[in-house]
């Protein structure tokens, strides 16, 4: 079974001109999907529980080293929180026909980190607006 390096997993942000940038100089992120299962346990479960599937959403977040020098930086974050404004990421490999997650997502935290004598680091965090689409890369 083939593996797959995390290092080849990239987290992109669609820009205005219509172009994914890697997100900074991310270390890591994570995708998590979520499925709300309310109870619909009745008193004929012969006392086991039971549920129904209901909603579902997708969130997660990302983490990196700050560098000024990325096209796509903290400032170009901020804006998107300060002005409310919702985005399209990808989480994607660069090898062709890998499998990748696209969709809008909305930003919900950003957290900048400075220790002394250590690289700056930020983590901001992420909500997909709507259903998220798993697609294949084509050439």
């Amino acid at each position: 079974m083939a593996k797959l390096n995390g290092t080849k997993l990239v987290l992109y942000i669609k820009t205005e001109t219509g172009d994914y940038q890697a997100l900074l100089a991310a270390t890591s992120h994570n995708i998590n999907i979520d499925v709300d299962l309310p109870d619909a346990t009745t008193k004929g479960s012969a006392g086991w529980a039971e549920h129904i599937e209901g909603l579902r959403s997708l969130d997660g977040s990302v983490d990196g080293l700050h560098d000024p020098t990325e096209s796509f930086s903290r400032d170009e974050i901020w804006e998107l929180i300060k002005n409310r404004t919702g985005c399209k990421i990808k989480s994607s490999t660069e090898e062709t026909g890998s499998k990748y997650w696209e969709f809008d997502a909305s930003l919900s935290n950003f957290t900048e980190t400075a220790d002394q004598e250590q690289p700056v680091t930020f983590n901001t965090s992420f909500r997909a607006n709507g259903v998220p689409e798993l697609k294949t890369v084509t050439s």
